[in-house]
């Protein structure tokens, strides 16, 4: 039986690609699109071994090599480095973790996001001589670049910048028509080599307001209470669903 969505105002069902499907392509176009050699990690690891293996293979690449990996994690909220050492964060990790969401902590900076099925995430990570200088905004805008052109591969026209509204905004979001698809973090190591880690939770698809009310409900206990807009937020399940129906306005 072929799936389909119902929109509000609309006169017939929409198809609705499988998750899974949409995840297949973006892998296949992320392939095509990317600078460097693509690590695909089908293998599911505990939720905090998932984001940890970004700061493994970035120990252990050579000098001048780069990976972009594509991976996915179990349902969490992934904390900041910088929330993890809030006097409040034992309190905010016990009740996220009793409402169903464990709780994840990343090196990056910046606020907590989701990970779940439906959302992929893609790392884009190097290492370089400390000779070699490379501007914070150019690394995020290569990593927002290969999204980009991944989906645009699948005839979907995406820029970057700031999203009011979103969770986890910033300057480099990957934005569909103004709505957050992408965010984007990273951090930076220097010595001898300098080791790039940058990287992206992008929505493919599923229900986006549970998932802000784990965030919001695990940052209000931080002391940090944001409120954020479903709006403001779409998938790319959405987009393509929107195809079939012009007059629908993505919400």
């Amino acid at each position: 039986m072929r799936e389909t969505s119902e929109w509000p105002g609309q006169t017939r069902p929409i198809p609705r690609l499988k998750i899974a499907g949409i995840e297949s392509m973006l892998i296949e176009m992320l392939r095509q699109v990317a600078p460097c050699p693509v690590r695909i990690d089908d293998v599911q690891t505990a939720i905090q071994d998932s984001v940890n293996t970004d700061v493994q293979i970035a120990a252990d690449l050579h000098d001048g090599g780069a990976i972009l990996r594509v991976w996915r994690n179990d349902p969490c909220v992934v904390a900041s480095r910088r929330q993890s050492m809030l006097t409040g964060f034992s309190h905010a990790r016990s009740l996220s973790e009793a409402s169903g969401w464990p709780i994840a902590v990343r090196r990056s900076g910046g606020t907590a996001v989701v990970h779940r099925p439906g959302i992929l995430n893609i790392s884009l990570i190097s290492a370089q001589g400390a000779v070699t200088p490379i501007a914070l905004d150019a690394s995020y805008i290569a990593l927002l670049e290969v999204m980009r052109d991944a989906m645009a591969l699948l005839g979907i026209v995406c820029d970057y910048g700031e999203v009011p509204g979103a969770h986890c905004d910033g300057r480099y979001n990957l934005k569909w028509h103004g709505q957050k698809i992408a965010g984007t973090a990273g951090w930076v190591t220097h010595g001898s080599t300098t080791r790039r880690v940058y990287h992206a939770s992008l929505q493919l698809g599923g229900a986006i307001g549970p998932d802000l009310e784990a965030i919001h409900r695990f940052e209000a206990a931080l002391g940090e209470p944001v409120p954020y807009d479903t709006a403001a937020h779409t998938t790319v399940e959405r987009i393509l669903a929107a195809r079939h129906n012009p007059l629908h306005a993505v919400k």
